[in-house]
């Protein structure tokens, strides 16, 4: 749920950002799109890594889990 949240929030203000830069201040639309691109890919990332993904708390290792995940595959 907190996934589509962060999908949802940055569509809504990479929307308004594209209007604001390209419309009604002039600049090139598609330079425009290459910085929202850019930035809200990034943030998107950062957001998803941190709140949606977080990493381990320390009770399981990425050895063990990527052990588990082997194990399932060979099942």
């Amino acid at each position: 749920m907190i996934m589509v949240l962060i999908y949802s929030v940055f569509l809504a203000i990479s929307t308004f950002s594209q209007a604001y830069f390209a419309d009604t201040l002039g600049y090139n639309h598609w330079l425009v799109w290459a910085a929202n691109t850019t930035a809200f890919g990034f943030l998107s990332f950062l957001s998803l890594r941190i709140y949606a993904f977080p990493l381990s708390d320390g009770r399981v290792s990425r050895t063990e889990r990527l052990e588990t995940f082997r194990e399932s595959r060979r099942a």
